[in-house]
């Protein structure tokens, strides 16, 4: 018998040849192809956009117009992590991405100059973008990842396709100030964070600060992920373009003449007449804007 625990995989390419469960990885998604019971590449795991790549290897980044702030949770199983191959599918869509002290523009179409050759498994990006679109990156997954934060700010990725909150997701020891996501933040106040922001999410960047330098690597989740937060949507007044220029305030107690605000009010930031931020008000909690 060539294939003795009758899994579709014969013996001499099976990695296990007596558990039906376990035979390789032939399509490098980082997913069990004898996952289902039987050798079957397009059933080996979860697969959220039923495009027969299993969820953990496949980032699919939803990109807006404007400024966007990725990472990768999987790269290529081939190595290459070129600028011009991950973003060269988007065309004309992207006109730069932008790291941590580093650059490229795309100054025609396929010609790419600046200081980035390549993305990283352990870097954020903002990557400013023309319209809307999805950055599809298949391969192998980037977890676990090893991170050398340096005092102060640090761009970095989140390398899981599930989602995870602040608290389970990173270690104990780390001294961080605050953490900002695309237009949302955390800051830690004497150990506890407040903030919109409550988790890390697949696909997306983030900013560390940190008081220290040091090392760390993320918790990781449980399958299917964390339920994080969903932000209420922004009235279309008080709507703004994302910038990779953040700042942020956090808002604990705010009134108005000597009148308290109430929870459901939106507070609204402007550079003169220009909306620049805007979050809704929660009076039982701190908020940031």
């Amino acid at each position: 018998d060539g294939d003795d625990d009758n899994d579709g995989a014969l013996d001499d390419d099976d990695s296990n040849d007596i558990n039906e469960f376990v035979c390789s990885d032939n399509d490098l998604d980082g997913c069990e192809d004898c996952l289902s019971g039987s050798y079957d590449t397009d059933n080996d795991g979860p697969d959220a956009d039923e495009d027969g790549q299993c969820d953990v290897g496949d980032s699919d980044v939803l990109l807006s117009p404007g400024a966007n702030l990725i990472s990768f949770y999987s790269l290529p199983a081939d190595g290459d992590y070129s600028v011009e191959s991950i973003f060269g599918q988007l065309g004309d869509n992207i006109s730069a991405v932008i790291g941590e002290s580093q650059i490229a523009l795309q100054i025609d179409t396929d010609l790419w100059v600046g200081s980035m050759d390549a993305v990283s498994a352990a870097d954020g990006y903002w990557t400013i973008n023309q319209d809307i679109g999805v950055l599809e990156v298949q391969g192998l997954p980037t977890a676990p990842v090893f991170y050398s934060l340096a005092a102060g700010n640090n761009l970095i990725s989140y390398p899981y396709a599930y989602a995870n909150t602040l608290e389970n997701g990173l270690p104990d020891g780390l001294s961080l100030q605050a953490i900002y996501g695309e237009g949302v933040a955390a800051i830690n106040v004497e150990g506890s964070w407040a903030g919109a922001l409550d988790g890390f999410e697949g696909g997306s960047g983030y900013w560390f600060v940190s008081s220290e330098a040091s090392q760390f690597e993320y918790n990781e989740p449980d399958l299917g992920g964390a339920r994080l937060a969903a932000q209420p949507a922004v009235p279309e007044e008080y709507q703004f373009n994302q910038s990779i220029n953040q700042f942020f305030y956090f808002v604990e107690e705010a009134e108005i003449n000597d009148i308290a605000l109430s929870s459901g009010d939106w507070l609204v930031a402007y550079n003169d007449d220009v909306i620049v931020g805007s979050r809704m008000y929660n009076a039982n909690g701190m908020i940031d804007i």
